[in-house]
């Protein structure tokens, strides 16, 4: 008799509805590739929601474009950015001549800190500091000086349980390993409604029909989105037992569930962890591609120490199980 395979559980998965399909398939049935009515509506969705004018644009690239003229950046200044952030803003602040100079950071809740790196090495000047709710963990305040703009990516915490600083632009993109899906969707939701105006001036396009249809769909649908996350997430919290090997996440009340990583007390029993779970068919994933070049503790500790364990609506409670029973095994082999 033959056992039978187990079905591979993957790292990441996006939280995909019945309704999500039927409002792309709708849109995709269209004839314009644009629908500025709809969305003007994502926009006033996430405008009540955090209570701040927002701009809906077509990807990251389109909203460092916007920003760039906004706040007068130029080629050869300098934005702080937090090595963990999705590496398509990199990216995008490199083709428009802006250097990312990189902060470390906390390898327990992931928010950057630090000095940041290569600034001796530029042109002009830091004229931004972006760091990000990491892992869902609220952002609080932070005093800068009055040259340089906050920015704060909430792409991990995209319900407003916190209250974020007032003169910080948040960012929201909705895009694959996000909690939220929108096909690269960005979304900037800003101080005032002057600012707004201008920013609108300045948007190079609009997003595309498809795009603000799923974006439109998953906000809609964000409150149980995210409680299935938190579900899941509790029960990790609830059913395993580390027994010293590893650290559970933080626990705070107003975190969005957007991964659950694990702290590993030596980086030698985290590589034997993700190795044994993939042997398993589990996804997991130990630290993460490092910006290069980056040598900071916090950023080693994390790239060394910290995996991640599938976390997301979709995973079923049989799966659940399955990876609680995995780790289980792996904790009493020690």
């Amino acid at each position: 008799m033959h056992r039978e395979t187990m079905k591979p559980i993957p790292l990441y998965h996006a939280d995909l509805t019945q309704q999500d399909h039927q409002q792309v398939i709708h849109a995709l049935e269209q004839p314009q590739w644009q629908d500025a009515e709809q969305t003007a509506q994502l926009e006033a969705f996430w405008s009540a929601r955090w209570q701040r004018p927002t701009l809906a644009l077509a990807d990251p690239h389109d909203a460092i474009t916007v920003l760039a003229e906004l706040l007068q950046w130029r080629m050869g200044d300098a934005v702080a950015l937090p090595p963990l952030m999705e590496p398509i803003w990199a990216e995008a602040f490199i083709q428009r001549g802006i250097q990312p100079a990189w902060l470390d950071l906390d390898p327990k809740t992931g928010h950057g800190g630090g000095q940041p790196m290569g600034l001796e090495e530029i042109a002009g000047s830091l004229k931004g500091w972006l760091d990000q709710a990491t892992m869902g963990l609220p952002h609080f305040p932070f005093t800068l000086p009055t040259t340089l703009q906050p920015l704060v990516d909430i792409s991990h915490a995209p319900l407003p349980l916190w209250r974020a600083q007032k003169e910080a632009i948040l960012i929201l993109q909705l895009d694959a390993n996000l909690p939220l899906q929108g096909g690269g969707l960005t979304l900037l939701l800003l101080p005032d409604h002057l600012e707004l105006e201008q920013a609108r001036q300045l948007r190079p396009r609009l997003p595309s029909r498809a795009a603000v249809a799923l974006a439109n769909s998953q906000s809609e649908q964000v409150e149980q989105l995210m409680q299935y996350r938190r579900h899941v997430a509790e029960r990790y919290l609830e059913k395993l037992r580390p027994r010293g090997l590893f650290a559970l996440p933080w626990y705070h009340p107003l975190r969005n569930w957007a991964f659950f990583n694990l702290d590993f007390a030596d980086r030698r029993h985290a590589s034997e962890f993700c190795t044994f779970l993939q042997g398993a068919q589990i996804g997991c994933q130990l630290g993460c591609a490092l910006p290069p070049p980056h040598q900071r503790d916090g950023m080693q500790r994390y790239q060394q120490r910290s995996v991640l364990i599938p976390l997301y609506g979709a995973l079923q409670e049989r799966d659940q199980k399955r990876i609680i029973n995995r780790i289980h095994r792996w904790v009493e082999r020690q």
